[in-house]
């Protein structure tokens, strides 16, 4: 597929994922938005402190401790890593150019990290969402109007305007955490593609 289509195409996802968000932001205004991007801010913030090490966790877990192995290796590190080693094009990169071996043993962290995050991200929020129906069917049946002496309805203004700003922040916050670790992975494969161009031109 043509890299110009690429770009496009990831272009009309992103800006229809802000207007989404701006106009659910301009939907249900200030306040709620407020809330949701307070929400979507904390989760990134914890999963960026935290990911590393939940990867590096999963990666480095000996499965012989449950009694399986894959291709002999114990743990999901080491077998990403003897899978990359016994590529032939890889292991003349590492004849020609040592420090290689370097980059290959970070890669299974390198490229594990950026997708855990995401699944992360997108999977608690959509967790959250489901638990969080219940709570907000018994507030709807529950929660009262605010009245005022003469018994009519107050009406709370929404501010929708700053709510569909907040709604465009929320949304960019997201597309950090959806987008930004794709991103990255291409930079990792760029960088490989590289040491094999300069391996293959020495």
């Amino acid at each position: 597929m043509d890299l110009n289509l690429i770009g496009l195409i990831l272009s009309a996802i992103m800006g229809l994922f802000l207007l989404v968000s701006v106009l659910y932001g301009l939907i249900i205004g200030l306040k709620r938005s407020l809330r949701v991007g307070i929400y979507n801010l904390v989760l990134v913030v914890v999963l960026l402190f935290t990911c590393s090490l939940i990867t590096n966790f999963i990666i480095n877990f000996d499965l012989s401790s449950f009694g399986f192995t894959i291709n002999g290796a114990n743990t999901l590190n080491n077998a990403v890593i003897n899978a990359i080693k016994s590529q032939e094009q890889v292991a003349s990169i590492i004849e020609n150019s040592p420090e290689v071996m370097d980059l290959i043993i970070k890669l299974p962290l390198m490229i594990l990290t950026p997708l855990i995050f995401t699944v992360l991200y997108w999977l608690i929020k959509v967790v959250v969402f489901i638990l969080s129906l219940p709570v907000k069917l018994i507030v709807v049946i529950v929660r009262r109007p605010k009245r005022d002496k003469n018994g009519n309805k107050i009406k709370v203004k929404k501010h929708h305007l700053a709510g569909a700003a907040i709604g465009l922040v929320t949304g960019l916050i997201a597309l950090f955490a959806t987008f930004v670790p794709i991103f990255g992975i291409g930079d990792i494969v760029t960088k490989i593609n590289n040491y094999g161009v300069d391996s293959e031109g020495n």
